[in-house]
């Protein structure tokens, strides 16, 4: 919208967010006999009306149809590890995000942006890269609306689960790459200049 145009309202969001988790299938459990079976009731642990799931030879791909329902998905595979999967990988989609998904990408954007630089797990390989999805809780019964919760999972294969990403909130990493840039060096001279006229300025209004 510039200056002399109309106001119009933002339909859609491109954004990369995640939808999918994606696992391999071991080829020693895939040759079992029992293993289509057993696969077969370890899927229907999932509410079937909020994910699609994919299951050829080599994996399984298990796609929410919502974005705010990525975090249940994220929750619930902690608690039903299966032994035939391993290599576990959030897959991301840029959309276009519309209707439903609409408030969830730009919460997802804004949230990724809002992190500390170097924000990492609280798990022993402080991984970093968290991961904010959305969550739906139940509706409230005074106001007969659900409230929305920011989570925080940490993507890596090692972790693969939710977090807070707080525990070296207090901490800075090092900051050589400030000094080659002359950064910190340029902000303390433009501070230490303006300190003195303002101090001056101060003065003089005082006399």
């Amino acid at each position: 919208m510039n200056r002399h145009g109309t106001v119009t309202s933002l339909q859609q969001v491109d954004h990369s967010c995640p939808t999918c988790l994606h696992c391999e299938i071991s080829p020693l459990e895939h040759s079992r006999p029992r293993f289509n079976a057993e696969m077969h009731d370890w899927i229907l642990t999932l509410p079937s009306d909020k994910y699609d799931v994919t299951l050829p030879d080599t994996h399984i791909a298990i796609r929410a149809k919502i974005l705010t329902d990525v975090s249940a998905l994220l929750t619930w595979f902690p608690q039903n590890l299966s032994p035939f999967l391993s290599s576990l990988t959030l897959i991301y989609s840029t959309g276009p995000w519309t209707k439903d998904n609409f408030i969830t990408a730009v919460e997802f954007f804004f949230q990724r942006n809002a992190y500390h630089p170097f924000a990492q797990c609280s798990h022993p390989q402080q991984q970093s890269d968290p991961v904010p999805p959305t969550e739906i809780l139940q509706k409230n019964a005074e106001t007969a609306t659900a409230d929305r919760k920011m989570l925080h999972y940490c993507p890596q294969h090692v972790c693969a689960g939710l977090d807070n990403f707080c525990s070296n909130r207090k901490e800075v990493n090092n900051m050589e790459f400030l000094d080659k840039s002359k950064i910190s060096h340029t902000e303390l001279s433009v501070y230490g200049r303006l300190s003195g006229i303002l101090s001056r300025l101060v003065s003089s209004r005082a006399m």
